[in-house]
């Protein structure tokens, strides 16, 4: 799998970005292991994303919605919100 880290301005619907990293490294990676699964199937794909979503006394908020893939976990929604200086990881070919 073939990942760049990316601004969240570089992200567009139909992409496919890993989730944040924390989340892989708490339980979704160890999930995918145990499933026997690639970690290529926690890739999601981005449906929309919203820059500008709130404030905070920290700064900007971008909101991103995006799918699972259906062979990690049936394509179910996963939403989530990331600074705009925070990098995300996107597939590249």
């Amino acid at each position: 799998m073939n990942t760049k880290k990316v601004s969240h301005s570089e992200v567009f619907p139909g992409d496919k970005v890993m989730p944040p990293i924390r989340e892989v490294n708490l339980w979704m990676k160890r999930d995918a292991i145990a499933m026997g699964l690639p970690l290529e199937s926690l890739l999601l794909t981005v449906k929309s994303i919203t820059q500008n979503y709130k404030k905070d006394k920290d700064g900007e908020w971008t909101f991103i919605d995006a799918n699972y893939s259906m062979e990690f976990s049936f394509g179910h929604r996963i939403t989530f919100l990331m600074r705009p200086t925070t990098k995300i990881e996107k597939a590249v070919a």
